[in-house]
């Protein structure tokens, strides 16, 4: 991998995730120190890599890379030694969304797992009758007359 550059910020979480990839993986590349609180990635030099105006960003030979779960998926494929990401496909699947869909949330550990409380998934229009949506919104009404009695 030649002329790799890195945008990054030292607060920046995402950032931290990338420099340590990089660190771990051993390639050498050319860092970019962003000042978040100055605006350094509003500017419009930056907003050309990055329209996002958001930090990591990694060039590799010219063409940008963004999100930082991409850059490290990236670097994982261009840098197989050390292995970072898991072998397992449905781990691989909960860091990585969009890329597969994953039915059965049993298999994955429970630190992935919806938590307690959380919604089970958006409502999806179509799913609830026009009449059941009424329903629950004049039940919501009642609720909140009595408990404002």
């Amino acid at each position: 991998m030649s002329a790799t550059e890195l945008y990054n910020a030292p607060q920046s979480t995402c950032s931290q995730k990338v420099r340590l990839t990089l660190a771990e993986k051993g390639p050498s590349f050319k860092e970019h120190r962003l000042k978040l609180f100055a605006g350094d990635q509003l500017k419009p030099e930056y907003l050309k890599l990055n329209p996002n105006g958001v930090v990591p960003t990694l060039i590799d030979d010219g063409t940008p890379i963004i999100d930082s779960s991409v850059i490290i998926g990236y670097l994982d494929e261009v840098f197989p030694s050390p292995q970072l990401s898991s072998e397992r496909p449905s781990y691989a699947t909960a860091f990585y969304p969009g890329s597969r869909s994953v039915s059965n949330t049993s298999t994955l550990p429970h630190y992935i797992r919806r938590a307690p409380g959380s919604p089970r998934k958006p409502h999806q229009p179509g799913t609830v009758s026009d009449e059941q949506q009424a329903s629950r919104a004049e039940n919501r009404k009642t609720r909140r007359h009595r408990s404002a009695a």
